[in-house]
C-alpha cells in the first residue's frame, strides 16, 4: 500500500515554504511599519495635575476697643434766685391800670371777691419767700389778701398807701408769712382779695425770692 501513497512534490514543498516566508515578512512589516521604522508608541494621555486656587486671605484690621471715660453725674440745675410775676400778666384780666411808679408802669386792679392766677416753672426744688408789691388808696377797713400755692396759704392785711386817689401810685412791698418749700416743676399761684372798703387794691407784682 506504501507504494501507492502519494509522495510530496518537491516543487510543492518549495512553494509552501515560500508562502510561509512571505507571511512571516508580512507580519514583520506590519509590526515594524512600512518604512522599516518601529511602529509609533501610543502614549497614555497626560493627566492634568489639579490646580489649587489660592484664596487670598483678608487680614482683619485690629479694632482697638475705645476707652470708656466715666461720665460725671449730670449737674443739678441751680434754683432761680428770683421769680417775678407781673400783676398785669395774671389771669383772668380784670382792669389794667397805668401807673408811672409801677415796676412795668401797669397794675391789675382787684376788688373784693376777685382772684388772680399766675403760672411759673421752677428748675429745682427750693425754699421761697412770697413778696407782694401793691397800692391801696384806702378809706375804711383794710383788704385781706390771700396767696395760695401748692396747697399752702399765706394772708396779710393790705395797708393804706394814700387817700383821695393819690395812694394808687404809691406802692408798698409786703413779705407774706413764712417761706414756702416748692418742688421742681410747674406751679400755680392764686392771689385773692376779700373785705376792705370796697375799692380793692392794685397788684403791681408778686415775687418769689430764694431763701438760703
Amino acid at each position: 500500500m506504501d507504494i501507492f501513497r502519494r509522495q510530496p512534490n518537491k516543487r510543492t514543498s518549495i512553494q509552501l515554504i515560500a508562502r510561509i516566508m512571505l507571511a512571516i515578512l508580512a507580519l514583520s512589516a506590519t509590526s515594524m511599519g512600512c518604512d522599516g521604522s518601529p511602529p509609533p508608541t501610543t502614549r497614555p494621555p497626560a493627566t492634568e495635575e489639579p490646580t489649587t486656587t489660592q484664596v487670598p486671605t483678608t487680614e482683619q484690621p485690629t479694632t482697638e476697643q475705645p476707652t470708656t471715660t466715666p461720665r460725671p453725674p449730670p449737674s443739678q440745675p441751680s434754683p432761680q434766685r428770683l421769680i417775678p410775676l407781673e400783676g398785669e400778666d395774671g389771669q383772668p384780666v380784670y382792669q389794667v391800670m397805668d401807673r408811672g411808679n409801677a415796676s412795668q408802669q401797669q397794675t391789675m386792679w382787684l376788688h373784693r371777691g376777685e382772684s388772680l392766677r399766675f403760672g411759673f416753672t421752677l428748675q429745682a426744688a427750693a425754699r421761697y419767700q412770697l413778696v407782694v408789691r401793691y397800692s391801696n388808696d384806702n378809706n375804711g377797713a383794710l383788704e385781706q389778701v390771700t396767696l395760695r400755692i401748692d396747697g399752702l396759704q399765706r394772708t396779710f392785711s393790705a395797708q393804706d398807701t394814700g387817700n383821695f386817689g393819690e395812694g394808687w401810685n404809691v406802692f408798698r412791698e409786703e413779705s407774706v408769712g413764712t417761706p414756702v418749700n416748692l418742688r421742681r416743676g410747674d406751679h400755680s399761684l392764686v392771689i385773692s382779695v376779700s373785705g376792705g372798703d370796697g375799692y380793692g387794691i392794685e397788684i403791681d407784682r408778686v415775687r418769689l425770692r430764694l431763701v438760703r
